[in-house]
């Protein structure tokens, strides 16, 4: 192989290239507010320039920035906080014996109380914060399984609310079974009797269970709408499918914020 030659003369210089397209510009930006159920997913409604209130069922307020680029595109960012006006308190709870310290006291007719099924027990081996706890477990041919609690309403001089009532209802659940994450849902449910007829019947959002072998606190917030008229309330609880659970310190209180149980 013979040696590489000398380097050639360099070349003329090209002819100048097409002018590139013009970079994106920022055209306007702006921001809405809405109001909103929950903190988590985004707000479906209409956004308004200026801040609105927050309400008892409405309590979480968010942000939309809109940015619009020079060729019409837009890009969205969103912001939530809860404000203290949306935010109300009940605290008192409305469900008696709801760490079972008196046992299982089945309700009396037109008074407060539990409804136990015969799936239920109690247990005072398996206990959260020193409190005795109920044992559900699985039964055969789909008995009956539904835990109920009676609140009645009296001494009031109408049965007709007069402004909307918003209750929270929650409860603190523990099981070792490995069926506990194979749950879909856990039905609860608040509904409405007048005259011994279910007027009103809204489910809870608690939330599927999530772990095994740890204590774990469900909750849900449902709204009675005002002008609705009733004699008593039930709330249940009740899982899609039956398996072994201990469960304890419910409370069902007004407003749309879980306390403490007391």
């Amino acid at each position: 192989m013979g040696n590489t030659g000398a380097t050639g003369p360099k070349g003329d210089k090209g002819d100048k290239g097409e002018t590139g397209q013009d970079g994106l510009g920022i055209a306007s930006s702006s921001v809405g507010y809405q109001a909103w159920s929950n903190g988590t997913s985004i707000p479906s409604g209409d956004w308004s320039p200026s801040v609105p209130k927050a309400t008892a069922d409405k309590p979480y307020i968010w942000s939309r920035t809109t940015i619009t680029y020079t060729d019409g595109s837009k890009k969205y960012s969103y912001a939530v906080g809860a404000t203290p006006e949306g935010i109300t308190v009940g605290g008192r709870n409305y469900i008696l014996n709801s760490n079972f310290a008196k046992g299982i006291i089945q309700r009396e007719s037109e008074e407060d109380g539990w409804f136990i099924p015969e799936n239920t027990t109690l247990s005072t081996d398996i206990k959260f914060n020193g409190h005795n706890t109920l044992h559900r477990y699985k039964i055969p041919n789909n008995a009956w399984t539904e835990l109920r609690y009676y609140h009645y309403r009296k001494n009031t001089d109408t049965d007709i609310i007069n402004d909307d009532e918003i209750w929270t209802f929650s409860y603190w659940i523990y099981t070792n079974s490995s069926d506990w994450l194979d749950i879909t849902t856990i039905v609860c449910a608040l509904r409405a009797y007048k005259d011994k007829k279910m007027i009103l019947n809204l489910n809870f959002p608690s939330g599927k269970p999530t772990q095994v072998g740890k204590w774990e606190r469900h909750v849900g917030t449902v709204r009675i709408p005002k002008g609705t008229e009733y004699d008593f309330l039930n709330v249940l609880h009740s899982p899609d499918k039956d398996f072994d659970y201990y469960i304890t310190d419910f409370k069902l209180e007004k407003g749309n914020k879980a306390t403490d149980w007391t």
